[in-house]
């Protein structure tokens, strides 16, 4: 009772009522968030469809933020048609950008980082001044983080304490529980704690503060970090130079990784540069952007180098997008005319990322249009057109390397499920069952059919068509006359495998022998909502009747369309 009493229970209404009257949609979106989390852990729905308002309300929180602080210090008597206008955009946005594909998901995350970045900016938008600007972004820095291990310790504390309860009076607990609780935690406790302590935007100082854990983490962590970076890819451009080779493999990315490390140790270590308590810290900043520049140029010859061999794809885009922002951000900093405002840094990459996701010229149309033409060129200057249309003899005479390159560039497109810029390349026939085809993860494109109409191309590709069944709505099993219990893998590398051939012909439920193969595919086990079969299946092992019941089974469909079980795992009951 007297720790109840000693709980400021006062600090505590304060805080939640400062986050529901400053940040009232971003509270809202966390709660919305946990309760559809936790409804997908009960409840077997489409997560396709669960995943296009996940998105949404992920985006929703930042962006609202963001909004909110941008209003709160310039426009007071439009917050509410600001977020007006912010609910329209997240509803556009779930209308025609949240569709399953790769590049939505990508698109996603692009924005995800844009609309951070936006919080940092939002109430600096118009300021041409640097230390507001650093003092409210480390507070938000600290206070995330702060805010990160109080939640972490939460969860890990209430989560311990319903296992030893489990464990302990043995209460069956159901496992979804400890999800639950970190839903609860990560998506309301975290975002109304954190939105709490947000500076007010009138009590910022001019003064550059200086926080000791900042100047920690700056000094003994990213700075050696940075400059080890620092060493080791210049190195390797030395390498590349004494040997006259061009960059190749990942060189993209470690240039990348210093880039994003550099610049954030950069900015972190303003307000200590402008103290010069040393030289390593003065000479940091000082010469930062100087350094970066070889970095910057090797990674542009790299990108190149592969875009000229392979064209674009959207990752490529992204780079070539980010490489010239960083020669505009050199050009920017490297002018003694210029203030050097952090905030161009986060305003650069938030305009790059909202160009490059909702733009006419998305990172997705740069691709796909670079791809198309490629694919186009290629097919004309190997006269490989027979009235204006592509002639299957003519391809299947070219060479290996030709057929190879309309592979890659055709099954890039067909991945992308935007073909429609080399559609006129084929006969009417072919664009017909085009425009019928349901992008079936059991199928093959009737274009990538036609160019590969002996299917060596999809061999040599080791593109295997996998998909994978769970049985999550398994209930009770009756063990009947079985005496043991143990978990089986079956799969070539599996210690205790069964043989391949107790698989191949399986006796279910109603004493049918049926391949367990040509059950899944013909759709005889379905695993819907509550109407699932089980997937338990009688077999023969060590002599005896035993029976498996499965937990997640695996299907591959090979390049000459036969289709063979990969993997299954679950429990097997058998007898003595």
């Amino acid at each position: 009772m007297n720790f109840i009493k000693k709980v400021n229970w006062h600090q505590i209404r304060f805080e939640i009522f400062e986050s529901l009257s400053r940040f009232p949609l971003a509270v809202i979106s966390g709660i919305t968030l946990a309760i559809l989390y936790i409804f997908t852990t009960h409840k077997t729905e489409d997560w396709n469809q669960m995943q296009r308002y996940l998105m949404c309300l992920h985006l929703a929180i930042p962006l609202s933020i963001a909004v909110e602080l941008f209003s709160e210090k310039y426009y007071p008597r439009f917050r509410w048609i600001f977020i007006s206008v912010l609910i329209a955009f997240l509803c556009i946005y779930f209308a025609f950008f949240t569709m399953e594909s790769d590049w939505n998901q990508l698109r996603f995350l692009i924005l995800l980082v844009v609309s951070h970045l936006l919080v940092s900016i939002a109430p600096f938008i118009f300021d041409r001044e640097n230390n507001k600007f650093y003092n409210f972004n480390v507070s938000l820095f600290q206070q995330f983080f702060i805010c990160l291990f109080y939640a972490s310790i939460i969860v890990i504390g209430l989560d311990g304490a319903l296992w030893a309860i489990d464990a302990l009076f043995d209460l069956k607990i159901n496992t979804t529980i400890y999800l639950d609780i970190f839903f609860i935690v990560a998506m309301i406790f975290h975002p109304v704690l954190f939105t709490s302590r947000i500076p007010i935007l009138s009590e910022l100082t001019d003064d550059c503060e200086e926080p000791k854990s900042i100047e920690i983490i700056v000094k003994y962590i990213l700075l050696p970090f940075t400059i080890l970076y620092f060493f080791i890819i210049y190195a390797f451009g030395l390498k590349l130079l004494t040997e006259w080779n061009l960059p190749h493999g990942w060189v993209g990315k470690l240039c990348l990784s210093f880039l994003a490390v550099g610049i954030g140790s950069y900015l972190l270590n303003f307000s200590f540069y402008k103290a010069a308590k040393n030289k390593f810290q003065l000479n940091f900043s000082k010469y930062f952007f100087q350094s970066i520049i070889p970095i910057v140029i090797l990674l542009a010859v790299g990108l190149l180098y592969r875009v000229r061999q392979y064209g674009f794809t959207e990752l490529r885009v992204i780079v070539l997008a980010i490489t010239l922002l960083l020669f505009g951000l050199l050009v920017y900093y490297l002018n003694p005319k210029n203030k050097g405002l952090l905030k161009w840094i986060p305003i650069g990459f938030s305009c790059v990322g909202f160009i490059l996701s909702l733009s006419p010229w998305s990172a997705n149309s740069i691709a796909i249009t670079n791809q198309s033409n490629r694919f186009i060129s290629l097919v004309k200057s190997n006269d490989l057109l027979m009235n204006d249309v592509l002639d299957k003899s003519k391809i299947s005479g070219s060479s290996d390397s030709i057929q190879q390159l309309l592979y890659s560039k055709l099954h890039y497109l067909v991945a992308k499920k935007n073909t429609s810029r080399v559609d006129n390349l084929f006969n009417e026939s072919l664009q017909a069952k085009e425009s019928q085809y349901r992008y079936d993860p059991g199928t093959i494109h009737p274009y990538i059919r036609f160019i590969d109409s002996s299917g060596t191309l999809v061999e040599r590709r080791n593109q295997n068509l996998y998909f994978s069944i769970q049985n999550i709505n398994r209930g009770p099993i009756g063990i009947e006359k079985y005496s043991y219990c143990k978990r089986v893998d079956i799969n070539p590398n599996s210690e205790n495998n069964l043989d391949y051939a107790y698989m191949d012909q399986i006796v279910f439920h109603n004493k049918d022998t049926i391949s367990i193969v040509k059950l899944i595919l013909d759709r005889s086990i379905t695993i819907e909502k509550e109407t699932a079969a089980d997937l338990n299946f009688k077999i023969i092992f060590n002599g005896k009747e035993a029976m498996f019941s499965i937990n997640n089974i695996s299907i591959i469909k090979n390049p000459d369309g036969r289709f063979t079980l990969d993997y299954a795992e679950g429990l097997l009951f058998y007898q003595e």
